[in-house]
């Protein structure tokens, strides 16, 4: 009985790194109820509108928290589709993170995750056109 009191204790007191609901941590305007702000979507309609996998790519990766371990696996599907990830995710991160009030928002969320090494993950990007 010790044993399943401690473990239930250990698994309540585990920082996770589950989503939350999609539209509670970015503070701003979801028209479409996808997740993704409307500014944050139409700056990546017009800043990759030849480019349509890179545009999936990041329409899924901003509607992520960024302060969730599951944004960084998600990076990883863009970096699938643009040699340039890097680069476009600091883009998106300073756009997603425009006010203080975000900023402080984000600070507060931010989760630490364990540590990976994601080059051999088999990551299922879905980008469908």
């Amino acid at each position: 009985m010790k044993k399943i009191i401690t473990l239930i204790i250990i698994c309540l007191s585990v920082v996770s790194c589950t989503p939350q609901k999609k539209s509670s941590w970015h503070m701003g305007k979801d028209s479409n109820s996808n997740g993704v702000r409307d500014d944050i979507e139409t700056w990546i309609g017009e800043r990759f509108k030849d480019e349509l996998p890179v545009q999936k790519a990041m329409l899924k990766l901003a509607s992520i928290d960024p302060a969730l371990c599951e944004f960084k696996y998600h990076l990883g599907c863009l970096r699938q589709v643009t040699n340039d990830a890097l680069i476009i995710q600091l883009e998106l991160m300073e756009k997603t993170l425009d006010t203080p009030q975000r900023r402080a928002a984000f600070d507060q969320r931010i989760t630490k995750c364990k540590t990976k090494d994601d080059r051999y993950l088999n990551l299922k990007c879905d980008f469908k056109l």
